[in-house]
């Protein structure tokens, strides 16, 4: 009887210094991501402000004599808000991460 307790005691130990290995390594994987995920969202918003900074400066160039804007303009502006769209649902996606590592 002796042995089997000292053998469930010997697995249990194991066991739980398995899933402590495990959860150390989630964690630092978790951690990881987050790093990843903040410097993509970050590049991301930079990049959104140089488009935004070179539509308004397009904008403000040009004058109101050469009539309506170009399609290429037109493109630019919807680019310009699929990437803010994008970069606010990263960032939603990071701060449910966050939350959820607590």
């Amino acid at each position: 009887m002796k042995q089997r307790v000292a053998a469930t005691r010997t697995s249990l130990a194991r066991t739980i210094l398995r899933v402590r290995a495990e959860t150390t390594s989630v964690r630092t994987i978790a951690e990881k991501a987050e790093r990843d995920s903040r410097q993509a969202l970050r590049r991301g918003k930079d990049a959104l402000q140089k488009a935004e900074a070179a539509l308004r400066r397009q904008r403000t160039a040009a004058s109101y004599a050469r009539g309506p804007t170009p399609a290429g303009r037109v493109s630019n502006v919807r680019d310009i808000n699929e990437a803010s769209q994008a970069i606010n649902e990263l960032e939603r996606r990071l701060n449910g991460l966050v939350r959820a590592l607590g």
